[in-house]
């Protein structure tokens, strides 16, 4: 499903979340009021899975993650940014399977992860 619950098409097959370090440094949104900017070898959460997309037609599948407390106020986000800031995007022919990993900033309070993809037509710009 994405954000609006309209079916995006592509079936999650499979999720693991864990911690890890980043290799990377990130920026984070300012809609995110608690945290820092991710540095190089800071702790994050990663999300790595496996998907299916089962779309006729469209085949650029864009995938984010949210992690939200116990309150649900949102306290990760999707550090990556594959065309569009936040999200990573995967290229699927109908029915092909791929994999994915998500890299989100380390909240120590996080109860909750909700993943959501989007299938479109063409590259998003």
């Amino acid at each position: 499903m994405d954000q609006q619950g309209a079916s995006s098409e592509v079936l999650l097959k499979n999720v693991l979340i864990d911690k890890g370090i980043s290799c990377q440094n990130y920026g984070l949104p300012s809609f995110i009021s608690t945290g820092q900017p991710v540095q190089i070898g800071d702790p994050i959460w990663l999300i790595t899975g496996t998907v299916q997309n089962q779309h006729p037609e469209y085949n650029y599948i864009a995938i984010w993650a949210n992690g939200y407390d116990d309150k649900g106020n949102m306290v990760a986000v999707t550090l990556d940014s594959a065309h569009i800031v936040g999200q990573i995007l995967l290229y699927l022919e109908n029915g092909e399977t791929g994999t994915f990993t998500l890299h989100l900033n380390m909240a120590s309070n996080l109860k909750s992860v909700h993943i959501f993809a989007h299938s479109y037509a063409m590259m998003p710009p």
